[in-house]
């Protein structure tokens, strides 16, 4: 049961992002946009600081792109984790599961980026994939590791 369960939960994370990448070019700004928007207003809160709109539309304009490579690097860091856990279900989980987890990873990395070449307004890039390995590198090995040392616990 908990097999299967891992599987969906994965699956369900690939149509995530799948979705994600299917956005036209003005919804996937829009979504940014308003991203940007909920970050500076809770920095204002925090900072008790107000901008004027002008300086709010700067602020936003000026962020985007760090807001888009940060949600590709989170994406891609819980895929990692899915993955990796889920593949241990059927495998020995040895430095072999680490390296498949990662292989895996870049393909889905790779098509998800083919795929933006046919949607309006959006383009595939190799960079993106490559900043989508950020995520799901640093994260495959932190559960390697981590469940290594669990293991190791548990068994002696």
């Amino acid at each position: 049961m908990q097999k299967r369960n891992n599987i969906a939960i994965l699956i369900v994370w690939l149509i995530v992002i799948f979705m994600f990448s299917n956005q036209g070019g003005e919804t996937s700004t829009i979504t940014s946009n308003n991203v940007s928007k909920n970050i500076l207003s809770v920095y204002e809160k925090i900072l008790s600081k107000t901008y004027s709109k002008e300086e709010k539309e700067k602020i936003i304009e000026s962020s985007i792109t760090v807001v888009r490579k940060t949600a590709h690097v989170f994406e891609y860091f819980i895929l990692g984790l899915l993955l990796i856990n889920a593949l241990k279900d059927y495998r020995k989980f040895d430095y072999r599961l680490l390296i498949y987890s990662i292989i895996l990873c870049f393909i889905f990395a790779f098509l998800d980026e083919f795929h933006q070449l046919f949607i309006p307004n959006r383009t595939g890039k190799i960079s993106d994939a490559f900043i989508d390995s950020i995520g799901f590198i640093s994260s495959t090995i932190i559960y390697y590791f981590l469940y290594s040392k669990l293991k190791k616990e548990i068994n002696t």
